[in-house]
C-alpha cells in the first residue's frame, strides 16, 4: 500500500514518522510532499527511506491513500491543484474545520 502525504510540517510529520514505526507501512511505500525542502529532510535525516517531493501530484500519482495535512486556509488551494483518480485513490483530509464536503466540491 503506497500512502501520500501532503504537507510535511506538524501534523504531516508526524503521521509520516509514526506509520515508519509500525508493521503494517513501509517507510518507502510513503511519499511526502511539502515547498519546504527543510521539513522534508528532518523527515529524510528520522528515516532515509521516506520518499520525499516539492511536488504535490507526484507524490499521490501512484498512492492508494492520500492524507492532505496542510493548514485550513489552504486546502481549497492545495486541493484544486491536483488530479485524483478517484476510483483508485481514497483521500483523507486532517485539516481541522474544514468540512470533508467542501473538499470534495473543489
Amino acid at each position: 500500500m503506497k500512502v501520500a502525504i501532503i504537507g510535511a510540517g506538524n501534523m504531516g510529520g508526524s503521521i509520516a514518522r509514526g506509520f515508519t514505526q509500525g508493521t503494517l507501512i513501509k517507510a518507502e511505500n510513503i511519499i511526502v510532499s511539502d515547498p519546504n525542502n527543510g521539513m522534508l529532510e528532518a523527515l529524510k535525516v528520522f528515516n532515509p527511506n521516506i520518499q520525499t517531493t516539492n511536488s504535490n501530484q507526484e507524490a499521490i500519482n501512484h498512492a492508494e491513500i492520500i492524507l492532505i495535512a496542510v493548514k485550513p486556509w489552504l486546502v481549497r488551494e492545495v486541493v484544486g491543484q491536483l488530479t485524483f483518480d478517484f476510483s483508485k485513490q481514497m483521500i483523507v483530509s486532517i485539516a481541522a474545520g474544514v468540512p470533508f464536503s467542501s473538499v470534495t466540491k473543489i
